[in-house]
């Protein structure tokens, strides 16, 4: 695929699939909530600038929820992670005023009325309509509405989504397959965004920190892996376009690990059968997420792969060596070295030496031995790879 022309809007959608397990929410909240926010744009003729805002406003509007901090923190780390893969100021104030409430009753400020932005009106009403759509109807949908108009929403908005109610097209659209593609339709016309090969870096290491803010004990973890992949890449002698895909791969590989409970994630004690269970199950989360996007076809599947092993004894598909490829061969090593020489909560760092001691006890069953010199090599010559930010 050129990079030079992928869509901004048919990544993000895809993506926003991660952020809808982040947040519990069923599949396809993000994708409806956007819809429904930009129904509302529509009617309130919100120009091109703004309409633009509020759509990637909703898009990702969870950008921040992973993190395991306060629900204040959690919009300020999202509002600054929209800042960062470059939107509107605009934007990012719609993400970080979404659960502020129309009585001053919300957070993280206590604006009230007027003070709080037309976007973020927007999207909050916008995410809650979708929420009790799914979950309880559309008759007890308007009767939320009814009750929370004046006191959450900003009462004209909450007049306009209520003559919605016999709407059966509109309803019908919000449960269909057709959904995704509507969202792609609504993306105003003269504001279409397209990324390059350096923007699609930009969302990879965007939802790296979305992926390590779970836990404070996974905060560098993805860009770890990233950084030693690449490290192993550069002595196995790979080109720059295979170190470019390791690089995306090793900050995407867990984005599955969204799905799994932070509960679970920071459990200082071992874990009861359903909860590895739990644990074991990210690798597939991750690939229906990553497969969604056309731009990481070309990796998505070898770093869903980082927990198989060369003997068939890792997981959740049991693949053995005859199915994987050096890609993966490398993000798995990476993968085990980075996890082991961080603090866990149930123990303390292993030194980088002992560590790759693991590693080469295991290599040929578990972990490939070129890889494992490769890592050997790199650790030993200090190198910027290995040293240097991913």
């Amino acid at each position: 695929m050129n990079e030079q022309h992928l869509s901004l809007a048919e990544i993000l959608a895809a993506l926003s699939h991660a952020l809808d397990l982040t947040e519990g929410q069923p599949d396809g909240h993000t994708i409806r909530s956007c819809l429904i926010g930009m129904r509302l744009a529509e009617t309130l003729e919100l120009d091109e600038a703004q309409r633009a805002c509020l759509y990637y406003a909703l898009l990702l509007k969870d950008a921040g929820c992973s993190a395991y901090a306060a629900p204040i923190a959690r919009r300020e780390r999202g509002a600054e992670i929209v800042r960062q893969l470059g939107f509107p100021d605009a934007t990012a104030r719609a993400v970080y005023a979404l659960d502020e409430h129309w009585n001053g009753g919300g957070h993280p400020d206590g604006l009230a009325g007027e003070e709080i932005p037309t976007l973020a009106r927007i999207a909050s009403i916008a995410q809650t309509v979708d929420v009790f759509a799914v979950a309880r109807g559309v008759d007890a949908t308007m009767a939320m509405l009814r009750d929370r108009r004046g006191r959450w929403f900003e009462p004209r908005l909450v007049d306009e989504v209520l003559t919605w109610r016999t709407d059966r097209a509109w309803w019908a659209l919000m449960r269909g397959a057709e959904a995704t593609d509507a969202v792609l339709e609504a993306e105003p016309d003269d504001r279409l965004r397209s990324v390059d090969a350096d923007g699609l870096d930009s969302i990879a290491g965007a939802f790296a920190e979305i992926i390590d803010a779970r836990s404070p004990y996974t905060s560098s973890h993805s860009r770890g892996v990233a950084r030693y992949a690449v490290a192993i890449g550069h002595q196995m002698g790979l080109e720059a376009v295979e170190l470019r895909d390791l690089r995306r791969g090793g900050l995407l590989h867990d984005i599955g690990e969204l799905g799994v409970s932070s509960r679970i994630l920071d459990k200082p004690g071992a874990l009861t059968r359903q909860e590895r269970t739990a644990i074991e199950r990210h690798p597939a989360y991750g690939w229906r997420i990553l497969k969604r996007v056309r731009a990481f076809r070309s990796f998505a599947w070898e770093a869903v792969l980082h927990h198989e092993r060369l003997d068939g004894g890792g997981y959740p598909w049991g693949i053995d060596a005859s199915e994987l490829g050096l890609a993966t061969r490398i993000l798995s090593a990476a993968d085990v070295f980075e996890a082991l020489t961080a603090r866990r909560p149930y123990r303390d760092p292993v030194p980088p030496m002992a560590a790759l001691g693991i590693l080469h006890r295991e290599r040929g069953n578990a972990f490939d031995a070129e890889v494992v010199a490769a890592l050997d090599a790199a650790l030993t010559s200090g190198s910027d790879e290995v040293l240097g930010a991913a």
